[in-house]
């Protein structure tokens, strides 16, 4: 994932556009985080497969509960309520202005083509 970023980008996104350069650039960004998530997530599942067939089942528990409740849930809000006020993830410098559809979308001119901001 962290070698050829661009090439998992490229079915979903035209990534040679000039548009596109920063919803590459974030995306590349982002995938290098999945892939280092992959490593610890890979591994902890291996050892907790290792560790039932030992028919030792609570310490996974024990370990997947901490992981998922205490370490990385407080994480994840934390990191979503940051995320939200930072101009880095700002939804209009993604290219989609704000509602989830991309600016230059015809459909979306033309239903706004009868309002104006003044």
């Amino acid at each position: 994932m962290t070698a050829v970023p661009r090439l998992l980008i490229a079915p979903f996104i035209e990534i040679d556009a000039p548009r596109n350069a920063e919803a590459v650039a974030t995306a590349v960004a982002l995938l290098r985080v999945a892939a280092i998530f992959q490593i610890f997530d890979a591994s902890q599942a291996t050892l907790a497969s290792m560790l039932r067939g030992l028919h030792d089942s609570r310490w996974p528990l024990v370990i997947a509960l901490a992981g998922y409740w205490a370490i990385s849930a407080p994480i994840g809000v934390a990191l979503g309520f940051a995320a939200r006020s930072s101009r880095r993830l700002d939804r209009t410098r993604l290219g989609t202005g704000g509602r989830g559809r991309p600016v230059d979308d015809p459909l979306a001119r033309q239903r706004t083509a009868g309002f104006s901001a003044a």
